[in-house]
C-alpha cells in the first residue's frame, strides 16, 4: 500500500476553500492519491474533490474540536502499513514535484517539523497564564504612559491639521475608555474566573480528604444532567465538563449508589462539605455569559465584554480616522490627509524606553525581539506537568509544528497517547482549544524530544508576522538564524492566506497560474 496525503476539514466555508485551493496545487505537483477526512453534516460548503471518508464527530465538539479529532485520531480512519502517510493542514500548499519527497523523510515512530517558535513563546496560545497576562498588562501601561508623554508635545508641521484637535480629543476618550469601567471588568471577568478555579480545587481537597476522590471522577450521572448544556459552553476557545476519566468501566447504576453511600456517610459524620461548582451559575452570579456565536463575554444585558483589537477599530471609525501600520501616520477617512505623524512619538518613545516599533508587525517588541503583546511564559510547562503528568524539563523546548507529519502502523502509540490527551484538554478550563500542547506532552511522555524532524523545506511556515523571516522573491526565502536561503516543496502560510496585496500571495498565484477569489458576502435578506 503506497502512502497517501491526507486532508482534515470540517464545518466553515473558509477552511473548506482553503483546502480546495491547496488540493489544485497538489494534484498539480503529486504523483501520490490524495485523501480528506471531514464530516460532511457539518460543512458549509462542497468539497472538489472525490476520495473523502466521511465521519461522524461527537455533537458536543465545535468544527475546531471536532477537526482536531479527525486530525489526532486519524490512524483510526484510514488503512496503516509500512508505507507511511502524510497529514497535511489546509493551508499548506505543494510548490514543485519534490513535494512526494517528504515521504523518504519518515523516521519511526512518527515525524513532524519544528515550529517556527519555542514553546515559552508559543505558551499563551496554548493555555490560560494570568500571570503573564497581568505582567503583559503592566509594561502595556508604561509603554501607553511613554507615547503619551511624547504625544503631548508640540513639534511644528506635525500638529497643523485642522481635526488635529478632534484627534486628541478621541484620543483621550480612548486612553478613558481604554482603563476605564470596560478594562476594569475585563479584570472582573479574569478574577471570576481565578475564583471558579480556588472553590474547584478546595472541592478536590475535601474530597481527598474523606477519600472519596473517586465520587468526582466518576460523577457519571451529573455529566449526563449536565452535559447538553455544558457542551455549548466554550471558555477561551476550549470545553468545559467534568473530566470523564474513569469512567468507562463504571456503569450508571453505579456510581449513583456510590453517591448515596457517600451522602450517608457525610450526614452520620456530621461533616459539610461543598458541592462541585456549577461553572455556567458562578459566571452568571459573577455577572457574566459566553457568548457562542461571537465567542466573547457579555454583561448579563448582553453587552459585549472589552475586546481591544475590535473595538480600536471600531472606536476610530466612528470618528472618521484612520491609521496607517506602513507609514506610521493618522489619517483623515474622509480626505486622506495626514492628521499626525506617529513616527515622532515612535522614535522618541524608542529612546526613552529601550523598546522597538516593528512597522512589519505593527508591534512593540523589547531587547530580546519578543513581542510585547504575547510575552513568553512557563506556563504550558506547567499545566502539561500538573494536568498530564509529565515533566517537560527544557521550558523553551523546540516544540514540533502539527501542520505536517508522516505517519505508519508504527505511529499508534503515539497518536493514541496525543488524541487521548487532546480530547481531555478540551475539558480543562485553562487550556485553550489546541493540539500542540498535548503534542509537546506525548513527546516528552514517550522520550522523543530528540527526536528527528522534518527539514524546513517540506513544512516552510511562511508567516506574515515571522520576525525573522525575509521573503527575497521567486519563492525563495532567508531565515536570520539559517546559513541559506531555503525553497519549499511544501509552503505553510500563516495568517493572510489570500492576501493580494502581499508580494508572496502575487508570486504564488502566478505560480500556478490559480487565483485566489474572496468569497462572496451573503445576499441581504429580502423584505417582505
Amino acid at each position: 500500500m503506497k502512502g497517501k496525503f491526507i486532508f482534515v476539514v470540517c464545518g466553515g466555508a473558509e477552511h473548506i476553500r482553503t483546502l480546495n485551493y491547496a488540493l489544485g496545487f497538489l494534484r498539480r505537483f503529486s504523483q501520490r492519491e490524495i485523501l480528506v477526512l471531514t464530516d460532511t453534516s457539518r460543512n458549509e460548503c462542497d468539497i472538489e474533490h472525490d476520495d473523502i471518508i466521511d465521519i461522524k464527530t461527537p455533537l458536543q465538539y465545535n468544527h475546531h474540536q471536532a477537526s482536531i479529532y479527525l486530525k489526532t485520531g486519524i490512524h483510526q480512519f484510514v488503512e496503516l502499513g509500512e508505507e507511511p502517510h502524510c497529514y497535511l493542514d489546509t493551508d499548506i500548499l505543494a510548490l514543485d514535484e519534490g513535494c512526494d519527497g517528504v515521504f523518504r523523510q519518515y523516521q519511526s515512530p512518527i515525524t513532524f517539523c519544528t515550529d517556527h517558535c519555542r514553546m515559552r513563546q508559543f505558551s499563551p496560545t496554548a493555555v490560560l497564564d494570568f500571570e503573564t497576562n497581568a505582567r503583559n498588562l503592566w509594561l502595556r501601561k508604561q509603554l501607553d504612559e511613554t507615547l503619551s508623554h511624547f504625544a503631548s508635545q508640540k513639534d511644528g508641521k506635525q500638529y497643523d491639521h485642522p481635526r488635529l484637535e478632534a484627534w486628541e480629543k478621541a484620543n483621550a476618550e480612548w486612553e478613558a475608555y481604554y482603563t476605564g469601567d470596560k478594562l476594569r471588568m475585563e479584570n472582573k471577568l479574569n478574577e471570576s474566573i481565578q475564583e471558579f478555579e480556588s472553590r474547584r480545587s478546595r472541592f478536590l481537597e475535601q474530597m481527598r480528604h474523606h477519600d472519596y476522590t473517586h465520587m468526582l471522577r466518576d460523577r457519571l450521572d451529573v455529566l449526563e444532567r449536565r452535559k447538553n448544556h455544558w457542551s455549548s459552553l466554550i471558555l477561551k476557545g476550549g470545553l468545559l465538563r467534568i473530566p470523564r476519566k474513569g469512567m468507562r468501566f463504571l456503569t450508571k447504576q453505579n456510581i449513583k449508589s456510590q453517591f448515596r453511600k457517600a451522602e450517608r456517610y457525610f450526614k452520620r459524620k456530621g461533616l459539610a462539605i461543598d458541592s462541585y461548582p456549577d461553572f455556567v451559575s458562578f459566571m452568571k452570579g459573577e455577572g457574566f455569559v459566553w457568548n457562542g456565536l461571537q465567542q466573547s463575554w457579555s454583561d448579563l444585558n448582553g453587552q459585549r465584554l472589552f475586546d481591544p483589537e475590535f473595538e480600536f477599530k471600531l472606536f476610530w471609525e466612528k470618528r472618521g480616522f484612520v491609521y496607517s501600520e506602513e507609514y506610521k501616520y493618522w489619517l483623515d477617512t474622509a480626505t486622506q490627509e495626514i492628521v499626525k505623524d506617529a513616527g515622532y512619538v515612535i522614535r522618541n518613545t524608542q529612546k526613552e524606553t529601550g523598546l522597538v516599533w516593528d512597522s512589519r508587525m505593527a508591534a512593540w517588541k523589547d531587547a530580546d525581539g519578543l513581542v510585547l503583546k504575547a510575552h513568553m511564559s512557563d506556563g504550558l510547562q506547567k499545566a502539561i506537568k500538573d494536568d498530564l503528568g509529565v515533566d517537560v524539563k527544557e521550558p523553551n523546548f523546540q516544540h514540533w509544528n502539527g501542520g505536517v507529519f508522516l505517519f505508519n502502523q508504527d505511529s499508534v502509540p503515539f497518536l493514541d497517547q496525543w488524541h487521548q490527551w487532546t480530547l481531555a484538554a478540551f475539558d480543562l478550563p485553562n487550556w485553550l482549544t489546541r493540539d500542540q500542547g498535548t503534542l509537546i506532552a506525548t513527546v516528552w511522555k514517550l522520550g522523543l524530544e530528540k527526536h528527528k524532524t522534518l527539514p524546513l523545506s517540506y513544512n516552510f511556515l511562511a508567516d506574515y508576522y515571522h520576525p525573522t523571516m525575509r521573503y527575497k522573491g521567486d519563492l525563495t526565502f532567508r531565515l536570520d538564524n539559517a546559513g541559506e536561503d531555503i525553497r519549499p516543496h511544501l509552503i505553510h502560510i500563516y495568517h493572510h492566506f489570500g492576501d493580494k496585496e502581499w508580494k508572496l500571495w502575487q508570486d504564488v498565484e502566478k505560480h500556478l497560474g490559480l487565483e485566489w477569489k474572496e468569497m462572496e458576502a451573503p445576499p441581504a435578506p429580502s423584505e417582505k
